[in-house]
């Protein structure tokens, strides 16, 4: 047992690593989508944005924890730039996550669960690229284990990381609170980090639920075909469970409900991150994007082993451990995910998939935005940016700092906008306008300057005064300070 449990942890830093430099010789990073960019620029404008450093950078809508973990490595431009600083801190997180489950289960079955883990493409991907999805998992597994083993101090400390880490883990700790209560057991203490949250909008943003009612991201899905509607919701649903766990649901939810009817309670909590997504999914605030559902591959995958390691008869346990392990990969299209960089499904459901697995893209929007500074010296100059989707970008494809970039986590931004001549020796302007544009518009007490430049004729030639054109297309233009 010990050569196996070694040879899982091995892989668990070979393979993510082995990926992680494919992807960054082939797609000049290891981030699969723009949401992982963001994660990394907020690491850094924490620590490297000049006077605007400051611990409010963390933002809001997206929960802080993970950012603050990724800041010991963002704090190397090189691990910043190529997106290692993710990979390096999930790398991390996987080596304890096979670690648990060597704690869960017993020998062969955990060595067959870590298998499926560590060859599971989406899990792999998540693992290379900055995204929370890991720490996520390592956290959900992790109170788990010590709500297996009613160790109560270790699962409330582990559940409040968790709701500082994803709103999944809400549910979580309600589950625990009302599971615990009916025990005699008041564990009010789980409900801390939702509170800190609340409180932290509230001092930096006067509104304890700003993260939900921020004006930029409120309603930004609102695309969702089978929102408010129940059955399309289910057969979408288990349309993308095929194709994302192959077989294995079936064998999982058979295995739950006989569990359940065994009395073991327990198992309810590893299917809470599915319930909650559902939930959003219906309420038309969640998508249908793989990492969202990568949250519930402890719960497909731990599942059937809490009823097979239970068999007496030994060849029956391994030929169900054998199945088990087959049914998850038998949609081989999951492995194309390591060639081509695009999740598999996409073009088959209907949703966006600009911040799903998308390593092409990634790389198409790295060299668009070098090719457009291709002729310019960047040295210790200033650049204004638009707030777009895609703003981020800038950052890894001219390979410069939060500090040498104007945005909306500086302090004077408004003043900026008002006055660029003043502060920039660049600018970059949108040539069209987007839902986001007017949005960014909104949020900026209508003096966002990309809107200003193309609906203000005095703003535009105050503009065209100090700037001169250097290069553009339809989309961004280059403006250099004259």
């Amino acid at each position: 047992m010990k050569f196996f449990k070694i040879f899982s942890l091995l892989l668990a830093i070979i393979i993510p690593l082995f990926f992680a430099n494919y992807f960054l010789k082939n797609f000049n990073t290891t981030t699969c989508c723009l949401d992982g960019f963001s994660h990394l620029y907020i690491a850094k404008n924490v620590i490297h944005n000049g006077e605007s450093s400051t611990i409010k950078n963390l933002g809001t809508v997206w929960l802080p924890l993970y950012h603050l973990l990724l800041i010991p490595f963002v704090f190397f431009d090189s691990l910043y730039f190529s997106g290692l600083a993710g990979t390096f801190l999930n790398t991390f997180l996987l080596f304890f996550i096979i670690l648990l489950i060597f704690k869960i289960f017993p020998f062969p079955y955990s060595f067959f669960t870590s298998l499926c883990f560590l060859f599971y493409p989406y899990l792999i991907i998540y693992t290379i690229s900055p995204m929370s999805e890991l720490l996520t998992i390592f956290l959900l597994v992790l109170s788990f284990y010590y709500f297996l083993k009613d160790e109560l101090p270790k699962l409330i400390i582990t559940v409040i990381l968790g709701t500082l880490t994803r709103y999944e883990f809400y549910l979580i700790a309600f589950f625990l609170f009302f599971y615990y209560y009916f025990k005699k057991k008041k564990i009010f203490l789980i409900f801390l980090g939702i509170f800190f949250w609340l409180f932290y909008n509230y001092l930096f943003y006067s509104d304890p639920f700003y993260f939900y009612n921020h004006p930029v991201t409120k309603n930004t899905c609102g695309i969702l075909p089978y929102a408010f509607n129940l059955k399309n919701l289910i057969k979408f649903n288990l349309k993308i469970l095929k194709e994302l766990f192959g077989y294995l649901p079936i064998i999982t939810f058979i295995t739950f409900f006989y569990l359940i009817y065994k009395r073991f309670y327990k198992i309810l909590f590893l299917i809470l991150p599915l319930l909650t997504h559902l939930f959003l999914e219906y309420f038309n605030i969640s998508l249908g994007y793989s990492r969202f559902y990568l949250l519930s591959l402890p719960f497909f995958l731990f599942t059937p082993f809490f009823l097979i390691k239970e068999f007496k008869n030994k060849n029956l346990s391994l030929i169900f451990t054998f199945i088990t392990f087959i049914s998850l990969f038998t949609n081989f299209e999951i492995f194309t995910l390591w060639k081509t960089g695009k999740n598999h499904y996409q073009g088959k459901f209907p949703y966006g998939h600009h911040l799903d697995i998308n390593y092409p893209l990634m790389k198409n929007k790295i060299l668009y935005f070098k090719n457009l500074f291709s002729e310019v010296d960047l040295k210790n100059k200033k650049i204004l940016i638009p707030s777009s989707q895609e703003f981020q970008v800038f950052s890894f494809a001219l390979k410069i700092r939060p500090e040498n970039i104007f945005d909306a986590y500086d302090k004077e931004i408004i003043a900026i906008m008002l006055n660029p001549e003043k502060y920039c020796d660049f600018l970059v302007t949108e040539n069209f306008l987007s839902d986001f544009s007017f949005r960014f518009h909104k949020f900026f007490k209508n003096n966002y300057y990309c809107v200003l430049f193309l609906k203000d004729n005095e703003y535009r030639q105050k503009i065209l005064n100090n700037f001169s054109f250097k290069k553009g297309d339809e989309k961004y233009s280059l403006y250099l300070k004259k």
